[in-house]
């Protein structure tokens, strides 16, 4: 092996592991249907794997949609609205953000003072069993502009958003595919000679 190639990948080894440092924060993207209405989700975590609380959510934005109007709701907006997370019922792992239904918990987006937009998942069971109100059993609420009409049963553990790939692990892939890029072209480099006796 030439120098040159060594210091090279000497060179992309060093600058790989400092781009592939550890996150402090996940990032979850996705959304759920709740009758006619849909609830789209970007939430940042501390990068917690398990049961989480509020302290572990760093930031979100939620975009409520009920086909005719659509609200937004964000950490730090101007009308004060709060994330309430009680219980066992949220959790995340490496890739997904997950809420269970069938444990005692619930996880909310509620706009402060006027509370006529927001977003309500509860556990089944225990003391937030009947925490959304929204009516018939059901324990998950989508409300845009006072419409409480989107409610459902949901049961069983729910995929709310799935981890979007950090910086680091975009990094990482392109590198991968460069050296195998520079490995295939070295090589459609090398002379092939045929002697004929």
């Amino acid at each position: 092996m030439k120098i040159k190639s060594v210091v090279q990948l000497a060179a992309t080894t060093a600058l790989a592991l400092a781009v592939a440092a550890p996150a402090s924060a996940a990032v979850f993207v996705g959304s759920r249907d709740v009758g006619a209405a849909t609830a789209t989700f970007t939430i940042t975590t501390d990068d917690t794997i398990g049961v989480l609380g509020r302290d572990n959510i760093l930031d979100y934005r939620v975009v409520l949609d009920n086909g005719i109007n659509t609200e937004r709701l964000f950490s730090g907006d101007a009308f004060g609205t709060d994330l309430d997370v009680e219980g066992t019922s949220l959790s995340a792992t490496a890739t997904q953000l997950l809420f269970d239904f069938d444990v005692e918990g619930f996880f909310q987006f509620d706009p402060r003072p006027t509370g006529n937009d927001g977003y309500c998942a509860a556990g089944s069971v225990g003391a937030f069993a009947n925490f959304c109100n929204a009516g018939a059993g059901s324990n998950e609420l989508l409300i845009v502009d006072f419409d409480f009409s989107n409610n459902a049963i949901s049961s069983g553990t729910q995929v709310l958003a799935a981890a979007v790939p950090e910086p680091g692990t975009w990094m990482m892939m392109i590198l991968g595919f460069g050296a195998i890029g520079g490995a295939m072209r070295s090589r459609r480099r090398a002379n092939v000679q045929l002697n004929y006796s």
